[in-house]
Parts: structure tokens; C-alpha cells; sequence
């Protein structure tokens, strides 16, 4: 067992050793930071938006600089340090607000190539802003701060491939009014060696908020192993614990799970196997549950086009006013697919499915009389796909695709027969050239079901598409889509049975959208210079409601060495005629 005491004597001794035996030029070099790389970026940035009549600005300068190196050698010692600083302010028609935000990273790594390093990680953000409102002269100012802290120790012993790892982490948050405190620290144990895994891990969370007495707090223990011998079989165990203490409450909630399953794949033979246990329970003051699950899974491959499955599981559970409940459940199902076959340039194949579920329950109330209940339900399925494709052209070609599916199902808890019929049909056309290509297709879907509740559900979707090369510097893409959906139920929205006056419910919906997007690599022939814009809109047709939108949006970009820009316009119209426009200038300096 490794003790992390010694680990920590160790690198104690060890930095002892340094100081004392090292010559002093270079003690005194230690002493200071040597470079490897830093880098940094100012930018600003400016928008307008103009929303029904609401016109705001914002405007933003960000600073940020980060260095990395290493203390007196790269293998003792390696940190990083990262600031961040930016302003705000922001105006609109009723009311002004300024604002500053500082972030800082430091980060420390100790002995980072050896067996055990060590880690630490510094962040805090500091955030202040002001508002002062027009209409009711009322000023305000917010502010909070946020400190996170990360420790973390890791051993690497000598023999097998182990790992021992422990942490710490600290998050405070102050936002004046309101502020919290979490701590969560732990450690975790890994273990690999041929086919055989283990984790395991330990934890310990706890959260306090300003003005609240007590703390929550959230302890967790698990374990794993797994176990491979080969690529065919394989056991995989887990545990877990986890305790819960909330706030203000003597309510301790405990949760206890053990799992095992096991799969068993031949790679030359036509059986699998799978399964798996679990146990589990839920205790707390004021009641105790437990449950017991348990599965197995069979699958052969009689052909290769049929395969059949089977299935069945067994729990049980039991509440904390007594009662008890035991399920069973049983599967079988077979499916087949037949092989593609070829006919004057027609490709077709067919499939058929079946299945049978058996399922019961008994449970036995404390004090009470047992209830048991059963279900049976069987169904199958039969489709068949045509698909042809012709060529049109030198660089055409057209294809055409139809299926068609029934199914149909039947339980003991309903009195019908529930069927269902599929049919569709689509068709595609593409052709492409020097400068482009351009793509059609259409679908049509009629899906009926029959039984209790009749629907009748019919679609319909075409669409076009293409793009086009204008130049070695621009090119331009386009799309329009239209669909349109009705549905006829005997059920209305709500589920309830529609009145026998009215028969049935039908609802359509028909709408139509498209697009259009120019880029440019090289506009108005300055180099470095970008330009996208892109166009796009949408309809709901026959609506009562105005369903109409629109949106284009353009972009110019630019970059000379380290500087870049981005200026963009925006310009959209809701479904309720309102029109919003906006403006965004960016540029960014880096070094």
C-alpha cells in the first residue's frame, strides 16, 4: 500500500538535498523564471442594434497576455501565467452600463517528467459594472469575484502500470449579496496489466452558501474491474456508494449499487451470449428500498439473411412500507433480409421480421392482498425496396427508389389488431458540370394505420440545390425546399376521441424555405480580403398567422500579419414583421 506521507517526505528530502548540495550559482539561478514563449492579443470591438424602434450599443476592449517557461530546469520545474483584462460599456435608449472584468491563470507543475508530479492551477475572475437607467434615474453597481484553486499529486510506481492520483480543488465565489464555498478533494487507484483492469476511487464534496448554516455534502466510493481474457469474452464489475447530506435537513440519503455482466461473441460461430446482474439500494430516514435485476440474452445466426434473438429478465423489489414486487419478462424474435438481386437493371430486396413478448407481475402489499398481472403481445413486419438508376447524360444521371411495409400486432389487453401500411416513392436527378452541379429530388410517403385509432398520415417533399464555381475567386450556393404533410386521425391533439358528428381531424401543413450564399476571395481585387453574405427565408403558406421570415447577413474579413478584422451586417425580419438590424466591427492585434 502506498502511503502519501512518504511520497511527500520524498519530494521534501529531495528538494532538501537541491538546497544543500547544489553549488550556489546555481541555488542562485533557481531562483529565477526563464522564458519559453509568450504571446498576447489587444482587441476591440464595436456593435449597433436596431430592434423595433430599440437602438444599443456595445463597445468592448480586451487585453490578454500569457507567458510559459521553467524554473531553473525543465525538468524540475514548469509554470504558466495567463491575464486577461477587459472594458465595457454599453448604451441603448433607456439606460447606460459600464463594465470591467479581470482574469488571471497561474498554473505550477513540479517534477513534471518524473513518476510523481505535481500539479497546481490558480484562476480568479473579478467582474464590477454600473448601470444608470434614463426613465427612472435610478444608478446601480454589481460586482463579484471568483477564486478556483487545483492541487493534485500523482505516483507512478516502478512495477505493473499503476497509478495513484489525489486532488483538491477549491471554488469561492463573492458576488456581494449571495456567496459560496466548495471543496472537494479525493483520490483514485489505477491498475492494468494483461486482460485485467481495476479503478478504483474515493471522494468527498462539500458545498456552504453565506448566511445558511451547515454545509451539504456528498460522499462517493466506487470500484471497476475488468476482466477480457480474449476478444470474444469479457466480465465487467462495478460498485458504487454514494451518501447525500443537503442543507438544513437531517436527512441522510444513501444509494448502493453492485453490477456484473459478461458477453461471450465466437468469433467463428453463429451464438452470442450476454447478460448481466444488478443490485442496488436507496435507504434514508424515512424509508428503505432495495431491487434485484437480472437479464439474459441469446442470439443465433441460422443463415446468413436469418437471425433469431432471445431474451429474458427476472427482479424483483421491495419499498420501505413493505411491499414487494416481482417481473418477469420473455422475447423471441426473428428477422430476415433477403439477399440483393439484380433484374434489367433493377436492384431489389425484401425483409420480414416476427416477435412474441410474455410479461408478468405480482406484487404483494404489506397487510394486503397480491395482485398479478400478465401480457402476451406478438407482431410481424414484411417489406420489399425497388431502386433503378438510369444515366441521362455524360455527367447526369437519374434514380428512383419505392418500398413498401406492413406490419401488424397484437396484445392481450386489446381487443384489435393493430396494422400499419408504408408506402413510398422517390426520385432523384443530379447533373454536374465544369462550374458546378445542381441536384433535385422529390419524395412522396402515404403510412395508414388501422385498429382502435385509424390514421392516415401523406407527406410530400421536393427540393433543389446546387452550386456554382463563378470564378477562381467567388462561388455561389442556393437551395429551395418545399413540403407539405397531411395527417387525418380520429383523435384530436389532445388525445381525446373525436365526437362521432365530426368523424374525423385533418390537419395540413404546407412550407417553403430557401437560401442563397455568395463568397468572394478576393473582393474589389484587395488581397487578404473575404466576403461572404448569405440570404435566407421561409414561409408556412396558407397560414392565418404571418409565418414569414427573412434573414441576410454579410461579412467582410481582412488580415495583414497579425492584425485581423471582421465587419458584419445583419438584417432580419420576424414572423411578426418585426425588423431587426445590426452592425459588428472586430479587430485584434496579436503578438
Amino acid at each position: 500500500m502506498i502511503s502519501w506521507g512518504a511520497i511527500l517526505r520524498r519530494q521534501v528530502w529531495f528538494a532538501v538535498a537541491l538546497g544543500v548540495f547544489v553549488p550556489f550559482e546555481v541555488y542562485a539561478a533557481f531562483n529565477g523564471l526563464v522564458p519559453l514563449s509568450y504571446s498576447g492579443r489587444v482587441s476591440y470591438m464595436y456593435g449597433y442594434v436596431d430592434s423595433a424602434g430599440n437602438q444599443s450599443e456595445l463597445t468592448n476592449l480586451l487585453f490578454g497576455w500569457s507567458a510559459g517557461g521553467y524554473i531553473w530546469r525543465p525538468w524540475f520545474a514548469t509554470t504558466s501565467l495567463a491575464l486577461n483584462v477587459g472594458l465595457t460599456s454599453t448604451n441603448s435608449t433607456s439606460s447606460s452600463s459600464e463594465g470591467t472584468m479581470g482574469t488571471g491563470n497561474f498554473s505550477l507543475g513540479v517534477f513534471p517528467r518524473s513518476r510523481f508530479p505535481f500539479s497546481l492551477d490558480y484562476a480568479r475572475t473579478d467582474s464590477r459594472s454600473q448601470q444608470f437607467y434614463d426613465v427612472t434615474q435610478v444608478s446601480g453597481e454589481t460586482s463579484f469575484r471568483t477564486t478556483r484553486l487545483t492541487l493534485r499529486q500523482s505516483y507512478r510506481p516502478r512495477k505493473h502500470n499503476q497509478l495513484f492520483n489525489g486532488w483538491y480543488n477549491l471554488t469561492q465565489f463573492d458576488g456581494g449579496t449571495f456567496g459560496s464555498n466548495s471543496q472537494v478533494y479525493g483520490v483514485d487507484y489505477q491498475l492494468r496489466v494483461p486482460q485485467q483492469a481495476v479503478a478504483v476511487s474515493a471522494s468527498h464534496s462539500a458545498v456552504s452558501s453565506r448566511g445558511i448554516s451547515g454545509e451539504s455534502t456528498v460522499d462517493v466510493v466506487s470500484a471497476s474491474h475488468v476482466y477480457t481474457p480474449s476478444v470474444e469474452l469479457g466480465v465487467t464489475s462495478l460498485f458504487s456508494y454514494v451518501e447525500l447530506n443537503p442543507i438544513g435537513a437531517e436527512l441522510t440519503t444513501t444509494n448502493s449499487q453492485a453490477f456484473s455482466s459478461f458477453f461471450w461473441r465466437p468469433e467463428h460461430r453463429a451464438v452470442n451470449v450476454s447478460g448481466g446482474v444488478r443490485l442496488s439500494e436507496n435507504e434514508n430516514k424515512a424509508a428503505t428500498s432495495r431491487s434485484l435485476n437480472t437479464n439474459l440474452a441469446l442470439g443465433y445466426r441460422i443463415t446468413r439473411s436469418l437471425n433469431m434473438n432471445a431474451s429474458m429478465s427476472l427482479g424483483t423489489s421491495s419499498s420501505g412500507g413493505g411491499s414487494q414486487t416481482l417481473s418477469t419478462s420473455q422475447t423471441v424474435n426473428v428477422s430476415y433480409t433477403g439477399r440483393r438481386r439484380q433484374w434489367r437493371g433493377i436492384s431489389y430486396f425484401w425483409q420480414w421480421g416476427a416477435s412474441g413478448t410474455n410479461s408478468a407481475a405480482r406484487t404483494e402489499p404489506a397487510g394486503g392482498k397480491s395482485e398479478s398481472t400478465e401480457q402476451q403481445s406478438v407482431s410481424a413486419s414484411l417489406g420489399h425496396n425497388f431502386n433503378k438508376s438510369w444515366v441521362t447524360g455524360r455527367a447526369s444521371s437519374l434514380s428512383a427508389t419505392f418500398s413498401q411495409s406492413g406490419s401488424g400486432s397484437k396484445s392481450t389487453q386489446a381487443d384489435e389488431v393493430s396494422k400499419t401500411l408504408n408506402h413510398g416513392m422517390s426520385v432523384g436527378w443530379n447533373t454536374r458540370g465544369r462550374r458546378g452541379a445542381s441536384y433535385i429530388n422529390g419524395r412522396l410517403s402515404d403510412s395508414r394505420s388501422f385498429g382502435v385509432n385509424e390514421t392516415v398520415f401523406n407527406s410530400f417533399n421536393l427540393s433543389y440545390a446546387t452550386d456554382l464555381t463563378i470564378n477562381r475567386l467567388s462561388s455561389m450556393t442556393g437551395n429551395v425546399n418545399y413540403q407539405a404533410s397531411r395527417n387525418t386521425s380520429d383523435i384530436n391533439s389532445s388525445g381525446a376521441a373525436v365526437p362521432e358528428a365530426t368523424g374525423k381531424v385533418t390537419s395540413t401543413t404546407k412550407n417553403l424555405t430557401g437560401g442563397m450564399a455568395y463568397s468572394n476571395n478576393r473582393p474589389f481585387g484587395i488581397y487578404n480580403l473575404t466576403f461572404t453574405s448569405l440570404v435566407q427565408g421561409s414561409k408556412q403558406i396558407d397560414s392565418p398567422v404571418p409565418s414569414t421570415t427573412l434573414r441576410w447577413e454579410s461579412v467582410f474579413r481582412y488580415q495583414l500579419g497579425l492584425l485581423s478584422t471582421t465587419l458584419s451586417f445583419r438584417v432580419s425580419e420576424s414572423a411578426g414583421g418585426n425588423l431587426a438590424k445590426s452592425m459588428n466591427f472586430q479587430a485584434t492585434r496579436t503578438f
